[in-house]
């Protein structure tokens, strides 16, 4: 079976090889469209390339490492036996060069499987006489190196699945291209790890940093309702930390919720009023805003303090008895 690609998967994608691939006898699908690329390997670590850029990696490897093209050194059959020391090379070569190793892939192709002696088999392929036995174990145990050094490894059954796992890489790019790949992530007072090597990154540092950082009840989804509340209907104030403790803890002469915050309801608002010690007759005031920068200073250095001490492990409620008890001037 031929994989046919469509046009507009294809057209800003590029699938750079190093000479060395398009050789007869190299089991590389010829039905892929790639383009040579002298010296990729040997510059590189990688026999071929999946890009978004039309310039060779070879010229231009820092460019190509942000756009994330995908750095991918293929073994076939026994290949991937007698190439052990090769393909620690081309990894020590990935991590030289500062590649992410979420952008390289080892890719062994074969069915693999221990005969009755222990030994490594790879079914329809014979082994090279001069190839010296390994145990199935010596090799799952490279494999496993591989993937504990922080490279990608895919292992394929045959050759006609290389196209298949191209074809993934391609259209998995085009759906990152289409979604936009920046995620904003809010700080719950401990460090964010991302798995996602295509995923830019960025922190929200502002009033939510403070809610966020062990306030329970309230998530991403709340702020950003809480956000579009303050944008559609209190357009005359800005966003900081004491605005949304108020919005969110504000409530009438009865004890019923003044703002409709989607997501954020009596139980959670109550808790906040409690951390906050406010009486059951008493909101937050806002009649002391004339030196607005001078407030929103001291605010923001009780937000900092705030969460620092979460941060070390105090509860919210905690944090705020302590914050309240040093003079920092609102």
């Amino acid at each position: 079976m031929k994989l046919k690609l469509s046009r507009s998967i294809w057209f800003k994608m590029f699938i750079f090889i190093d000479p060395s691939e398009t050789r007869s006898n190299s089991l590389f699908p010829p039905s892929l469209s790639t383009i040579e690329c002298p010296g990729l390997e040997a510059d590189t670590g990688a026999d071929f390339v999946i890009a978004r850029l039309p310039i060779p990696p070879t010229e231009t490897l820092q460019l190509h490492i942000d756009h994330k093209s995908l750095f991918c050194q293929r073994k076939s059959g026994y290949d991937a036996i007698g190439d052990f020391n090769q393909i620690w090379l081309e990894i020590a070569r990935f991590q030289a060069l500062k590649i992410p190793m979420g952008q390289c892939f080892i890719i062994p192709i074969g069915i693999f499987y221990p005969d009755s002696s222990g030994y490594l088999k790879i079914e329809n392929k014979r082994q090279p006489a001069n190839l010296e036995k390994i145990s199935y174990l010596t090799y799952l145990k490279n494999e496993a190196g591989w993937g504990y050094s922080g490279a990608q490894v895919r292992r394929l059954n045959n050759e006609n699945e290389l196209e298949f796992f191209i074809q993934a890489q391609v259209e998995e790019f085009q759906r990152i291209e289409d979604r936009g790949n920046l995620k904003e992530v809010y700080s719950r007072g401990t460090a964010f790890v991302t798995n996602d090597p295509f995923q830019e990154v960025k922190e929200i540092d502002d009033w939510r940093n403070l809610l966020l950082s062990g306030l329970k009840g309230f998530g991403l989804k709340t702020a950003q309702s809480l956000g579009d509340y303050i944008d559609q209907n209190l357009d005359h104030i800005w966003h900081s930390g004491y605005w949304a403790l108020k919005i969110l803890t504000d409530q009438n002469e009865k004890g019923k919720a003044i703002h409709d915050i989607p997501g954020w309801g009596e139980v959670s608002r109550k808790r906040l009023r409690d951390i906050l010690g406010l009486p059951p007759t008493v909101n937050l005031s806002v009649t002391h805003l004339e030196d607005r920068y001078d407030y929103e200073a001291g605010w923001n250095a009780s937000i900092d303090l705030f969460r620092e001490l979460v941060e070390k492990g105090k509860s919210p409620v905690e944090a705020y008895n302590q914050v309240k008890k040093i003079e920092i001037p609102f």
